[in-house]
């Protein structure tokens, strides 16, 4: 009975499959010349039930889930015209869904790439001329709604440029079609203007981004990465300018790094090879002052970045004073990961004297801890655990009354036991980033904290023992820079919403696309998505992805930075509260008078002016916040429009950093 069913669905199948396949017309009507065959798969349903491992091609709106990967296909010609977990059909369209191994297929295929259907196989061609030509179109396409969306939503952007740029682009693309229908084209020139039209469009994308005058525009920093050779001081003073020009204020430079310093340490008597003999004029041979003095001459922050108990080998040069007995195994032994015992008091005392002469020896505006993790743990999948010493096993047997002989072994066995040794380590941890809060506040109540934990915060708990909401509801941090090391938007909104969630401290969220191969769009495009949760900054990772050796590459990257977010220099949040309250509330007034004025009514508009002439008189924070609160009441009155939507996120906006200033003053 059962095979007899089978064989009736499997029969049912096929009808439906025949019954539907003529109505779809997928031939592709175009004529190219440039083609090549970029992939072809078989089709296994056509608006139907979605099987594991294979393609479905859907003419309607047939319920999928997000755990696949689709084309949208335009039925007349074959372009793909967008691509994604799950996409959007419209008339004149269809969309091919692909599940697992399948899906792998679809992902090399690109927008503007063009489907051949000789049913039940689809072939995927790619011309050079027309899919690239296509796919520019559609990308320009999808920047206009954005910006027609943006002019709807009031949003301050600069509405002259992007008018400039898009007759740029279409100026260029009606040069290309006319290049390319001549008998003297080249493949190479085609390529490069549609290189140069994609890149005009990158910069009109970045448009839509507003800049504001408040907020953490950080990148990190590895002496002598970036493509400015910083071994003089000239080369110190041009890298502080680039900074500037980028729109960068908050530099976290690599100060102690695989167990050495950038710096000349009388304490560990250790510095990194990659800082060593230069002659820095008025400041001697000394990077790290020459650095902080450039750069604050030009009102850009400079932090600490250190990573505390990582100490590797550099290109197999260890520094001399870590003890082997420091280092910790993994669970078959290994030691060769580097990194330190946080449970050892020694590790903790070497760290205190570390930082101590960091604050006490420079002007640092801050210290940025990272590395303040174990190195790893699986939580699923196979085992893995680290962090074994004698001293840690020692400590750990004594406190929870353990009793075995190999404690790497019997975590594995028992489910409970790992359960504490894992409690074990983030208190370590958590110990760790206390103790040297409490110095760093002791030498300079000024200094801002931060660290940069694993941007992910269930895995940064389970996997690298970082309680990160305990550190923060306990005010061992001023500002965090989650490492949200992803190019989807929506796991990175997830990822640092959550962080979002505290009041009383700063986010600058870590983003790395670049760094990761991807582009300067997605870079923009990652910031859009931190700008959309009203979060008050972000960080890149790193310099030497940003400053780069070829010129036109790196002129673009700097262009795109600055048409868009960055095209004003901004004040960190953690500057004077007085020079930020007169930045944030002056460029609210600027906004009204150009944009929300005349979208607000005569009452509505008296209520913002009165709030803009009483905030001049603001000086406390106690007195600011009281001014928002107010203001926050009286704009809940306003009619239901765009004016009173931007307000609002700006009055939201300015409350949080107001709030984590009041929070950092009763810190200190």
């Amino acid at each position: 009975m059962r095979e007899l069913l089978i064989g009736i669905a499997v029969l049912l199948l096929v009808i439906l499959v025949a019954s539907v396949a003529w109505q779809i017309d997928m031939s592709a009507d175009i004529e190219y010349s440039r083609a090549s065959s970029v992939a072809t798969a078989k089709i296994a349903t056509v608006n139907f039930i979605r099987l594991p491992d294979s393609i479905a091609v859907y003419t309607f709106d047939f319920p999928r889930n997000e755990f696949g990967y689709e084309l949208l296909v335009e039925k007349d010609t074959g372009f793909v015209i967008d691509a994604g977990e799950t996409v959007d059909i419209r008339k004149g369209t269809y969309v091919i869904s692909a599940h697992g191994s399948a899906m792998e297929i679809l992902k090399n295929i690109r927008i503007g790439d063009i489907i051949e259907m000789d049913f039940p196989v689809l072939t995927v061609k790619r011309d050079t001329l027309i899919s690239g030509i296509k796919r520019a179109e559609v990308n320009n396409a999808k920047v206009d709604e954005i910006i027609e969306s943006k002019a709807r939503e009031l949003y301050d952007i600069d509405f002259e440029e992007i008018e400039k740029i898009s007759l740029e682009i279409n100026e260029d693309m009606d040069a290309l079609k006319l290049y390319a229908s001549s008998e003297s084209a080249e493949l190479g020139q085609i390529e490069k203007r549609l290189s140069d039209i994609w890149s005009l469009i990158d910069l009109k994308y970045a448009l839509t981004l507003e800049c504001y005058a408040v907020e953490g525009r950080g990148i990190w920093h590895r002496p002598n990465a970036s493509a400015i050779d910083e071994t003089t001081l000239d080369g110190v003073e041009e890298f502080a300018e680039y900074l500037h020009d980028m729109g960068i204020n908050a530099l976290y430079v690599e100060t102690y790094w695989h167990g050495m310093t950038t710096y000349y340490s009388e304490a560990l008597d250790c510095q990194h090879p990659r800082m060593m003999g230069f002659d820095y004029g008025e400041y001697g041979d000394d990077y790290t002052l020459a650095l902080i003095s450039e750069c604050h001459k030009l009102g850009i922050e400079v932090h600490a970045w250190v990573e505390l108990l990582s100490a590797g080998s550099y290109y197999g040069i260890e520094a001399p004073y870590i003890k082997q007995e420091w280092l910790y195994s993994d669970h078959t032994g290994d030691t060769s990961g580097g990194y330190i015992d946080p449970t050892n008091p020694e590790v903790q005392q070497h760290l205190a004297t570390v930082i101590g002469e960091m604050v006490e020896k420079y002007d640092f505006d801050g210290i940025s801890y990272d590395y303040i993790r174990y190195s790893d743990a699986s939580y699923s999948g196979d085992f893995e655990d680290c962090g074994f010493t004698e001293h840690s096993v020692s400590k750990f047997s004594k406190k929870y009354g353990y009793k075995g002989n190999d404690l790497a072994y019997d975590i594995q066995k028992n489910a409970e036991l790992r359960g504490k040794w894992h409690a074990f380590k983030r208190d370590a941890v958590t110990s760790t980033v206390k103790a040297l809060t409490e110095i760093i506040r002791s030498l300079d109540p000024e200094m801002i904290i931060s660290s940069s934990p694993y941007g992910f915060i269930n895995d940064a708990y389970n996997i690298y023992m970082q309680d990160i909401e305990l550190w923060l509801d306990n005010g061992y941090l001023d500002v965090v820079l989650p490492m949200i090391y992803t190019e989807n938007t929506d796991s990175l909104t997830s990822a640092a919403a959550v962080f979002n969630n505290y009041p009383t401290f700063l986010q600058y969220t870590g983003i790395s696309p670049l760094y990761n191969g991807d582009t300067i769009r997605k870079n923009q495009e990652l910031v859009a998505a931190v700008k959309s949760l009203n979060i008050s900054g972000v960080s890149f990772f790193a310099t030497q992805n940003y400053i780069v050796e070829y010129p036109e590459y790196a002129e673009y990257i700097l262009k795109a930075l600055t048409c868009g977010s960055n095209r004003e220099q901004a004040l960190t949040p953690t500057s004077d509260i007085n020079m930020v309250w007169d930045a944030w509330r002056g460029q609210l007034a600027d906004r009204y008078e150009r944009i929300y004025r005349e979208n607000l009514s005569e009452r509505e508009s008296i209520t913002v002016l009165d709030f803009l002439e009483n905030a001049k008189s603001c000086v406390t924070v106690e007195q600011m916040l009281v001014c928002i609160e107010d203001f926050n009441l009286a704009i809940g009155d306003f009619e239901d429009c765009a004016a009173h939507d931007r307000i609002k996120e700006q009055a939201d906006y300015i409350y949080r950093i107001l709030m984590a200033a009041k929070a950092r003053e009763n810190r200190k």
